[in-house]
């Protein structure tokens, strides 16, 4: 019995918290319910933490995976209280973003790790415990013909090299999607004009 056998007898428990939907046992079998009855028998006091709800949904790891997943960065950041991050190490690009003027960290990504939906964001840049504001690129490059998903981060007013440095980028709010562009030129204006919408936002 994991409840006398585990919690009482071994942990000798007193005060037990679980989550509204804790099941325990075998198979999860046990219920909240018979988690009370127990709690009166072996005489420990027991909390049961009710559901945090937003947006009409109940508050867990895979609606917030969902929500990063379909690009709510705002949702997101509401649920947890804090923006979604993730951290990496900076890795050599194609050097486009640095001919163009505008040079961007690539990041080596985790496979495992969960994206935001492709698309543009703006960021928080924390890198050697400075903040910088950004504008991070999700996705594929339609522009040159590139299929592969990359993740580039172009920080504002910032020149350093930063090559196999780790960065942490919180992402703040979707911009637009990604878009394919003629040439080379108009790529760049339209990375100019996301910045330029990040700066007056911030004004």
């Amino acid at each position: 019995d994991f409840v006398k056998d585990i919690l009482v007898t071994k942990l000798k428990a007193k005060h037990i918290v679980v989550g509204f939907n804790y099941r325990f046992g075998k198979n999860r079998t046990g219920s909240i319910e018979d988690l009370k009855e127990l709690s009166k028998l072996y005489n420990f006091y027991l909390d049961v933490i009710p559901p945090v709800t937003k947006f009409g949904q109940v508050v867990s790891s895979s609606y917030i995976r969902e929500l990063i997943r379909n690009g709510d960065i705002e949702k997101v950041e509401a649920c947890l209280g804090r923006p979604y991050a993730i951290e990496c190490t900076v890795i050599r690009g194609k050097g486009r973003g640095k001919q163009m003027g505008i040079p961007t960290a690539n990041l080596d990504i985790d496979p495992l790790m969960v994206l935001p939906k492709s698309g543009v964001y703006s960021v928080k840049v924390r890198h050697r415990n400075k903040w910088y504001d950004g504008i991070a690129s999700i996705g594929e490059n339609p522009t040159f013909e590139e299929q592969d998903l990359s993740v580039e981060v172009h920080i504002i007013n910032f020149s350093e090299n930063i090559y196999n440095d780790k960065l942490e980028v919180f992402f703040k709010r979707r911009i637009r999607d990604i878009i394919k562009f003629n040439n080379q030129l108009e790529l760049k204006n339209q990375i100019l004009k996301d910045i330029a919408l990040l700066s007056n936002a911030k004004n």
